[in-house]
């Protein structure tokens, strides 16, 4: 699948480039929705960054939990920027 996750304005960023809690969302999203089959328990692997010029994938695991969905996320990351958020 191939996703994209929109920022606050005030984040200072118009996208992120990869993001776990978009495509977790989005793997409990197919699982109710689109597939309700498992599948194997094989992973869904959903793209992202292709438009900021970052590409990356997270590879998400959507099971039955009761009435919900227990959604494990796994992937590479790297290093981008290091800064400091102060409270008022």
């Amino acid at each position: 699948m191939h996703a994209r996750h929109f920022s606050s304005p005030a984040s200072g960023t118009l996208e992120d480039a990869v993001t776990g809690t978009a495509s977790g969302v989005l793997g409990a999203y197919y699982r109710r929705f689109i597939s309700r089959s498992e599948r194997g328990k094989q992973p869904l692997i959903i793209e992202q960054g292709f438009e900021v010029g970052r590409e990356g994938s997270v590879q998400v695991w959507a099971t039955m939990h009761g009435e919900g969905y227990a959604v494990r996320i796994a992937g590479c990351a790297c290093f981008v920027e290091e800064l400091e958020i102060h409270q008022p």
